[in-house]
């Protein structure tokens, strides 16, 4: 039986469906109220428990960590199973594919034995990946991360920079996106990832102003897809100053972007980019749900779910941490 194309909205009607059962067993409005008024790490075990997340640490014997690391892959597994062959399922794998490349840069290039930091990616063969660093000549430059670790291993042999690796692949993994969402053919999706890009830039843009790298090294780590004009950007990074809103609107900075950026100056803290980002990334699975059918049903429940994944690892580990309620429901993604 050939297999399923997925090139218009209406190919996505039965794993629309499938993925409307999947988002019954996301966490109510209750739930979070009753987990965020927890008290102690022992509490939120128990609230773990009595959800869908306990069943692995009830019947596996995990830690809730385990337990929610078993989770992601299992989320991706759904959607495998509901969309086969859809370019959306790379998409979604991207940022662990290349946080492995990440790791296996370090391991192989300047010699660093970091497998521990490894995680499961399904559909990638890691051993042929890292077989690429010890043999380029056998790289056929056939995916985006075969030339990304192809650029990487000729770009260390010239420069010897490690912090060259990690732009590299973060360029490799923003291109990588931009493709992928140009294939899907839809706009909020494509939104989302010229958001995700802007975000990122920005944080680039800060980090490097603040640790007083060259512009040149800016130019080079400035990332594709996004909507954010490089020049204006460039010029704005060579000045003594950070840029005024007035700046960077003209480089292009919407009004939320600018609050989140402000914030992070004030404060000093990039955390606040990090977190409009992902809420960002929020409302726009709100506004996807509203959809009938289409890549952006399964795009959503993905964004939903890994944010639930990750507010009940931030609320655990506040309540190890021994953090009020207050600092605790501080660091969540919310949406508007």
């Amino acid at each position: 039986m050939a297999q399923q194309r997925y090139t218009k909205p209406e190919d996505y009607i039965y794993a629309s469906t499938r993925v409307r059962i999947f988002e019954r067993r996301l966490l109510k409005p209750e739930d979070w109220v009753r987990f965020r008024q927890v008290a102690s790490f022992g509490e939120g075990l128990q609230f773990l428990k009595e959800t869908p997340y306990g069943n692995r640490m009830e019947v596996d014997g995990l830690t809730y960590d385990e337990s929610l690391n078993r989770e992601s892959i299992r989320l991706r597994s759904e959607l495998r199973g509901a969309a086969p062959g859809s370019p959306l399922l790379r998409l979604i794998s991207l940022q662990d594919l290349y946080h492995n490349l990440k790791v296996l840069a370090k391991m192989n290039v300047l010699d660093q034995d970091l497998s521990h930091l490894l995680v499961e990616v399904e559909d990638f063969d890691l051993r042929y990946l890292e077989n690429l660093f010890a043999h380029p000549e056998q790289n056929k430059q056939e995916s985006p991360e075969e030339t990304a670790i192809a650029d990487l291993v000729s770009d260390y042999q010239k420069h010897q920079d490690p912090e060259r690796l990690e732009i590299i692949l973060d360029k490799a993994l923003y291109a990588d996106m931009a493709q992928l969402t140009q294939e899907l053919g839809s706009d909020l999706i494509r939104q989302w990832q010229q958001e995700q890009t802007d975000y990122q830039n920005l944080a680039i843009f800060l980090r490097m102003k603040r640790a007083g790298k060259a512009q040149p090294l800016f130019d080079f780590a400035f990332l594709p897809g996004g909507t954010l004009n490089k020049e204006i950007l460039a010029g704005l990074y060579g000045q003594a100053d950070l840029p005024t809103g007035a700046d960077l609107k003209a480089a292009g900075v919407t009004d939320s972007l600018l609050e989140a950026w402000t914030q992070a100056v004030d404060q000093g803290d990039l955390a606040y980019l990090e977190k409009r980002r992902d809420e960002a990334s929020l409302n726009l699975a709100r506004k996807a749900q509203r959809m009938t059918y289409g890549p952006e049903i399964l795009f959503a429940y993905y964004l939903l779910r890994q944010t639930e994944i990750q507010n009940i690892r931030t609320l655990m580990i506040g309540l190890q941490s021994d953090l009020n309620a207050a600092q605790r429901a501080a660091r969540l993604r919310l949406a508007d």
